[in-house]
Protein backbone atom coordinates (compact mmCIF):
# COMPACT_ATOMS: atom_id res chain seq x y z
CA UNK A 1 0.00 0.00 0.00
CA UNK A 2 2.77 2.47 0.39
CA UNK A 3 5.63 0.97 -1.77
CA UNK A 4 6.71 3.56 -3.95
CA UNK A 5 6.60 6.54 -0.93
CA UNK A 6 9.76 7.75 -0.98
CA UNK A 7 9.50 9.37 2.70
CA UNK A 8 11.89 9.12 6.10
CA UNK A 9 8.89 9.02 8.11
CA UNK A 10 7.52 6.31 6.47
CA UNK A 11 8.59 2.60 7.08
CA UNK A 12 11.57 1.31 4.82
CA UNK A 13 10.69 -1.84 2.77
CA UNK A 14 13.24 -4.71 1.37
CA UNK A 15 12.41 -6.98 -1.57
CA UNK A 16 10.91 -10.17 -0.10
CA UNK A 17 13.21 -13.09 0.86
CA UNK A 18 14.01 -15.90 -1.56
CA UNK A 19 11.41 -18.71 0.27
CA UNK A 20 10.20 -22.25 -0.82
CA UNK A 21 7.28 -22.34 -2.76
CA UNK A 22 4.22 -24.08 -1.17
CA UNK A 23 1.14 -24.82 -2.56
CA UNK A 24 -1.79 -24.78 -0.61
CA UNK A 25 -5.48 -26.22 -1.82
CA UNK A 26 -7.84 -23.11 -3.27
CA UNK A 27 -4.91 -20.77 -2.91
CA UNK A 28 -4.05 -17.69 -5.13
CA UNK A 29 -0.74 -16.88 -3.85
CA UNK A 30 1.30 -15.73 -0.99
CA UNK A 31 1.91 -11.63 -0.53
CA UNK A 32 4.95 -11.12 1.39
CA UNK A 33 6.87 -8.09 2.46
CA UNK A 34 9.61 -7.08 4.20
CA UNK A 35 8.67 -3.53 6.86
CA UNK A 36 11.41 -1.54 8.79
CA UNK A 37 10.29 -2.08 12.48
CA UNK A 38 11.55 0.69 14.41
CA UNK A 39 14.12 -0.05 17.39
CA UNK A 40 13.66 2.30 19.54
CA UNK A 41 10.13 1.82 20.83
CA UNK A 42 7.38 4.30 20.11
CA UNK A 43 5.74 7.66 21.44
CA UNK A 44 3.75 6.06 24.00
CA UNK A 45 6.93 5.32 25.62
CA UNK A 46 7.86 9.01 25.36
CA UNK A 47 3.99 9.91 27.11
CA UNK A 48 4.03 7.61 29.80
CA UNK A 49 7.60 9.77 31.59
CA UNK A 50 6.31 11.15 34.93
CA UNK A 51 8.77 14.52 33.93
CA UNK A 52 6.56 15.15 30.40
CA UNK A 53 7.62 16.76 27.39
CA UNK A 54 10.04 19.50 26.56
CA UNK A 55 8.20 21.58 23.88
CA UNK A 56 10.92 20.83 21.72
CA UNK A 57 10.25 17.27 21.68
CA UNK A 58 6.93 17.73 20.89
CA UNK A 59 7.97 19.79 17.86
CA UNK A 60 10.15 17.46 16.69
CA UNK A 61 7.15 14.07 16.33
CA UNK A 62 4.53 17.13 15.09
CA UNK A 63 6.95 18.23 12.03
CA UNK A 64 7.95 14.88 11.48
CA UNK A 65 4.27 13.14 11.32
CA UNK A 66 2.92 16.18 9.26
CA UNK A 67 5.79 15.62 6.52
CA UNK A 68 5.02 11.95 6.97
CA UNK A 69 1.41 12.94 5.67
CA UNK A 70 2.24 15.20 3.20
CA UNK A 71 4.87 12.62 1.54
CA UNK A 72 1.66 9.93 1.58
CA UNK A 73 -0.69 12.66 0.14
CA UNK A 74 1.94 13.39 -2.67
CA UNK A 75 2.17 9.29 -3.46
CA UNK A 76 -1.91 9.56 -3.39
CA UNK A 77 -2.45 7.67 0.02
CA UNK A 78 -4.17 8.76 3.10
CA UNK A 79 -5.58 7.32 6.63
CA UNK A 80 -2.86 6.35 8.39
CA UNK A 81 -3.26 5.56 12.00
CA UNK A 82 -2.02 8.34 14.18
CA UNK A 83 -2.02 7.10 17.31
CA UNK A 84 0.76 7.24 20.20
CA UNK A 85 1.68 3.40 19.89
CA UNK A 86 1.97 3.79 16.04
CA UNK A 87 4.70 6.42 15.84
CA UNK A 88 7.73 4.77 16.18
CA UNK A 89 11.79 5.96 16.48
CA UNK A 90 14.87 4.66 14.41
CA UNK A 91 17.59 3.63 16.26
CA UNK A 92 18.85 7.28 15.74
CA UNK A 93 15.52 8.76 17.36
CA UNK A 94 13.59 10.14 13.47
CA UNK A 95 10.15 9.47 13.88
CA UNK A 96 8.59 6.97 11.70
CA UNK A 97 4.86 6.24 11.02
CA UNK A 98 3.80 2.92 11.44
CA UNK A 99 0.01 2.93 11.14
CA UNK A 100 0.36 2.00 7.56
CA UNK A 101 -1.54 -1.02 7.03
CA UNK A 102 -4.79 0.32 6.18
CA UNK A 103 -3.85 3.06 3.64
CA UNK A 104 -6.41 4.46 1.48
CA UNK A 105 -6.58 6.55 -2.35
CA UNK A 106 -5.77 9.54 -1.16
CA UNK A 107 -9.46 11.92 -1.70
CA UNK A 108 -11.39 15.20 -0.22
CA UNK A 109 -12.72 12.91 2.85
CA UNK A 110 -9.63 11.43 3.22
CA UNK A 111 -8.02 13.90 3.41
CA UNK A 112 -9.51 15.53 6.22
CA UNK A 113 -9.76 12.77 7.95
CA UNK A 114 -6.04 12.86 8.13
CA UNK A 115 -6.62 16.69 9.37
CA UNK A 116 -8.69 15.70 12.27
CA UNK A 117 -6.20 12.80 13.03
CA UNK A 118 -3.94 15.18 12.98
CA UNK A 119 -5.18 17.87 15.07
CA UNK A 120 -6.38 14.84 17.85
CA UNK A 121 -2.54 13.90 18.13
CA UNK A 122 -1.68 17.62 18.03
CA UNK A 123 -3.46 17.74 21.49
CA UNK A 124 -2.28 14.78 22.67
CA UNK A 125 1.45 15.67 22.46
CA UNK A 126 0.15 19.38 23.38
CA UNK A 127 -1.02 18.09 26.95
CA UNK A 128 1.84 16.26 27.96
CA UNK A 129 4.41 19.14 27.30
CA UNK A 130 5.25 21.49 30.35
CA UNK A 131 5.56 25.06 30.67
CA UNK A 132 3.32 27.85 29.06
CA UNK A 133 3.99 27.22 25.76
CA UNK A 134 2.01 23.72 24.82
CA UNK A 135 -1.12 25.90 24.06
CA UNK A 136 1.12 28.37 21.92
CA UNK A 137 2.38 25.32 19.91
CA UNK A 138 -1.42 23.23 19.66
CA UNK A 139 -2.42 26.71 18.01
CA UNK A 140 0.50 26.79 15.60
CA UNK A 141 -0.24 23.42 14.62
CA UNK A 142 -4.04 23.30 13.90
CA UNK A 143 -4.63 27.46 12.99
CA UNK A 144 -7.57 27.44 10.44
CA UNK A 145 -5.05 29.31 7.82
CA UNK A 146 -2.96 26.54 6.97
CA UNK A 147 -3.29 26.05 3.05
CA UNK A 148 -0.92 22.81 2.91
CA UNK A 149 0.92 20.20 5.37
CA UNK A 150 4.55 23.20 4.52
CA UNK A 151 2.39 25.34 6.27
CA UNK A 152 1.72 23.22 9.37
CA UNK A 153 5.60 22.55 9.51
CA UNK A 154 6.67 25.93 9.08
CA UNK A 155 4.30 27.08 11.88
CA UNK A 156 5.33 24.08 14.18
CA UNK A 157 9.01 25.10 13.63
CA UNK A 158 8.30 28.69 14.53
CA UNK A 159 6.80 28.13 17.59
CA UNK A 160 10.10 26.13 19.37
CA UNK A 161 13.35 24.61 17.92
CA UNK A 162 13.13 20.61 17.49
CA UNK A 163 14.88 18.39 20.19
CA UNK A 164 15.71 14.92 20.01
CA UNK A 165 13.04 12.83 22.01
CA UNK A 166 14.94 11.48 25.66
CA UNK A 167 13.94 7.87 26.74
CA UNK A 168 13.52 7.29 30.58
CA UNK A 169 16.15 4.77 29.57
CA UNK A 170 18.58 7.63 28.44
CA UNK A 171 18.02 9.82 31.33
CA UNK A 172 19.10 6.76 33.88
CA UNK A 173 21.62 6.05 32.00
CA UNK A 174 23.13 9.44 32.03
CA UNK A 175 23.05 9.75 35.64
CA UNK A 176 24.61 6.36 36.30
CA UNK A 177 27.55 8.16 33.49
CA UNK A 178 27.55 11.29 35.72
CA UNK A 179 28.09 8.98 39.24
CA UNK A 180 30.71 7.14 37.24
CA UNK A 181 32.86 9.75 35.62
CA UNK A 182 32.57 11.60 39.38
CA UNK A 183 34.16 8.50 40.90
CA UNK A 184 37.00 7.94 38.48
CA UNK A 185 38.04 11.93 38.78
CA UNK A 186 38.26 11.15 42.08
CA UNK A 187 40.29 7.74 42.29
CA UNK A 188 42.49 9.10 39.43
CA UNK A 189 46.07 9.62 40.40
CA UNK A 190 47.19 12.91 40.40
CA UNK A 191 50.23 15.02 39.51
CA UNK A 192 52.43 17.31 41.95
CA UNK A 193 50.31 20.49 40.84
CA UNK A 194 47.12 18.39 42.03
CA UNK A 195 46.10 18.04 38.25
CA UNK A 196 44.74 14.31 37.21
CA UNK A 197 47.63 12.22 35.51
CA UNK A 198 46.84 11.33 31.96
CA UNK A 199 46.37 7.56 31.45
CA UNK A 200 49.79 5.77 28.94
CA UNK A 201 48.28 6.14 25.50
CA UNK A 202 50.44 2.61 24.57
CA UNK A 203 47.45 0.35 25.52
CA UNK A 204 44.18 2.62 23.98
CA UNK A 205 42.17 0.91 22.07
CA UNK A 206 42.30 2.16 18.56
CA UNK A 207 38.54 1.67 18.15
CA UNK A 208 37.59 3.65 21.43
CA UNK A 209 36.37 6.53 19.39
CA UNK A 210 33.95 4.58 16.70
CA UNK A 211 30.78 5.54 16.66
CA UNK A 212 28.14 3.18 17.60
CA UNK A 213 26.51 1.11 14.57
CA UNK A 214 23.20 1.87 13.53
CA UNK A 215 20.72 -1.24 14.52
CA UNK A 216 18.18 -1.71 12.24
CA UNK A 217 15.90 -4.77 11.99
CA UNK A 218 12.76 -6.21 9.60
CA UNK A 219 9.30 -7.37 9.67
CA UNK A 220 8.58 -10.17 7.59
CA UNK A 221 4.67 -10.20 6.98
CA UNK A 222 3.07 -12.43 5.05
CA UNK A 223 -0.74 -12.75 3.68
CA UNK A 224 -2.09 -16.01 1.77
CA UNK A 225 -5.03 -15.12 -0.53
CA UNK A 226 -7.39 -18.15 -0.76
CA UNK A 227 -10.72 -18.31 -3.01
CA UNK A 228 -12.73 -19.83 -0.40
CA UNK A 229 -11.96 -16.03 2.23
CA UNK A 230 -14.05 -13.18 0.93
Amino acid sequence: AFVGIRSEHVPRTLPPPELRVVRAARARGLVIRLVEHPMRGTFDDALARADGLAVGEAVTVLAAVARGLADLHEGGRAGVLLAARCIGFRDDGCPVLTGIDRLRPLDRGTAREDLGAFAELAATVCSAVRGARAAELLAASTAGGHRSWDDVIAAVLRAADPIGIARPSEAIADSAALGRASRDARAAPMNADGKPREAARGGADPNANEPAPVVSSWDLEATVLRDDVR
